[in-house]
Formats: structure tokens, C-alpha cells, sequence
């Protein structure tokens, strides 16, 4: 078969093409883009038809599709309505090129599963990895009391004393996808006043048994070559008393508590996203 041949300045316009879907159509557009490319000084219209939800919203586009004498491309996921628009390209004499449905099928048959016909999958799962990435970079921003000022966008915040766990659980939260601040409690120090301005129900106080904490601290400055002698950081009464007073400033200011002691990382994290489901189930 030839083609005719057209100084590129003088190729003619050619008839649009259109790409009708379930969801967004970012897919069909991007593939009809990379096959336009290949054609030097094309001038190819695509209109993206997307949502298409309604057999009436089919039967409109491919109205307009046959004035226009278009080529229709589409990725509908919902077999209904992939059948439907087929068959009415082919009633009315219009080419359509299936950019989903064939792989589909085969794939549901190799693998013996029914797809779920989920239109705008993909781009939920992306829109889903890249608030996943904001949560992260919130999370690595606002570690150990850095900028307070972005406290109250926090879908959580955890307070305590030093060793208590607050950055690795952080850190195991904003992976899960919620921007999480984490601020440390100083012996004797009142807590920083931009925590006035953060909903006390997104606020959780982690604490540590006294004895367990100091050995913490111990392990710690041990790691850091930093010896262990006498401090205020590790003196058993001094420790005593700092997370005396952090347990009171959570009892005064309404911050759920959460016993670190014992508590695996992912114990805690589900602790802490089970109450606020709870408390943010109807509010929001």
C-alpha cells in the first residue's frame, strides 16, 4: 500500500482524533502523542473525551466524532460500556482502536481473576504515592521541633521528653502517608507556645518507664562515645521527674498519652491512627 507523498509544508490537516474513557485519559492521550511524533509536521487534533459515565455521554461523542470524520480511541475499563461505544463506531463506519480492553481479557484469563473494572485506577494509585511523598517531606521537615509555624497542617503531632521514640515513630507514620511534626519536651522548659495553636486531639504524648528510659539514655550516650557519667540526662531521680511532668502537661492540655515501654513502633502507629479515624470519622 502507498501513501501519498506531501512536501511537509503542504500536508493537510487531518481529522481528529478522539479518546474516550472512564477516567481521566491521560493514558490514551499520552500513546496517541508518542505515535503522532513519528509523522513529521502533523498537524493531528486530539480531544480527550474523559468521566464518560453515562451511555448518552457515548452516543454524543461519537455524534460529534462522525461530523467531524474522527478516529476514536479509547480506554474504557467498564466492559458495558466498551461493547456499547464498539458498537456504535461500528454503526456508524467510525474506526476505533481499543487501547485496554484486549489486554484485559487476557490477562483476567491467564490469570484466572476478574478485573475491577475501576475506572481512574491508576491515576487514584499515583495521586495516592505522591500525597504519600508529601507526608514524607513534611514528616523529614518538621523532625525535632523544626518550624513551628507548620505545626497546625500536621495530621499528627507527638510530644515527649528525649528517647521516647518520637522520630522513628514519626518517620513509620509519614510513611503511611500522614504529615506527622514531632517536638521534643526539655526538663523545666514550658513546651513551645505554637502548640496552643495545634488540635489537641492530633497531639499524642509518648512516655517511657522511668528506669527503661534512663537505660535508654544510657545505650545512647554510650553509642555516641559521650561516656555515661553523672547528668541531669540520666540521674534516675531527674528522669523521674521529667516524665512526671511531661504526663501532667498532657493530662492539662488534653494529648493522648501512649506508653512506649513495651510498645513496638507499629503497635503505636496503629494506636494512634485507629483514635483519630475515630475522632475524625464525622468532622473531618
Amino acid at each position: 500500500m502507498t501513501y501519498p507523498q506531501y512536501p511537509p509544508e503542504l500536508i493537510p490537516n487531518a481529522p481528529p482524533v478522539y479518546v474516550l474513557t472512564g477516567g481521566q485519559g491521560a493514558i490514551g492521550r499520552q500513546v496517541i502523542e508518542t505515535v503522532c511524533v513519528q509523522f513529521a509536521e502533523n498537524d493531528m487534533d486530539v480531544k480527550v473525551v474523559n468521566k464518560i459515565k453515562e451511555i448518552a455521554q457515548l452516543e454524543e461523542a461519537v455524534e460529534r466524532a462522525v461530523a467531524e470524520d474522527a478516529t476514536i480511541v479509547h480506554t474504557m475499563i467498564d466492559p458495558q460500556m466498551r461493547s456499547k461505544l464498539i458498537e456504535l463506531c461500528e454503526v456508524n463506519n467510525l474506526v476505533e482502536f481499543d487501547l485496554i480492553g484486549p489486554l484485559m481479557d487476557h490477562l483476567s484469563q491467564k490469570l484466572g481473576v476478574e478485573p475491577m473494572h475501576e475506572p481512574g485506577r491508576y491515576h487514584k494509585l499515583n495521586e495516592e504515592f505522591f500525597e504519600r511523598v508529601k507526608a514524607v517531606e513534611y514528616t523529614l521537615a518538621h523532625d525535632d521541633g523544626k518550624h513551628p509555624v507548620g505545626w497546625p497542617e500536621a495530621d499528627i503531632v507527638i510530644v515527649a521528653p528525649s528517647r521516647c521514640g518520637k522520630t522513628p515513630l514519626s518517620m513509620y507514620l509519614g510513611d503511611m502517608g500522614k504529615k506527622v511534626a514531632n517536638v521534643p519536651l526539655l526538663p523545666g522548659v514550658p513546651p513551645p507556645k505554637e502548640l496552643a495553636a495545634v488540635n489537641s486531639r492530633r497531639v499524642f504524648g509518648l512516655t517511657v518507664e522511668p528506669d527503661n528510659l534512663r537505660m535508654r539514655r544510657e545505650a545512647r550516650q554510650r553509642s555516641l562515645g559521650t561516656g555515661t557519667g553523672p547528668s541531669d540526662y540520666t540521674d534516675v531521680l531527674k528522669v523521674y521527674e521529667e516524665v512526671d511532668e511531661a504526663e501532667r502537661l498532657y493530662k492539662k492540655s488534653g494529648y493522648t498519652k501512649i506508653d512506649m515501654t513495651e510498645t513496638p513502633i507499629e503497635a503505636a502507629a496503629e494506636e494512634i491512627l485507629g483514635r483519630l479515624e475515630r475522632r475524625f470519622r464525622d468532622d473531618g
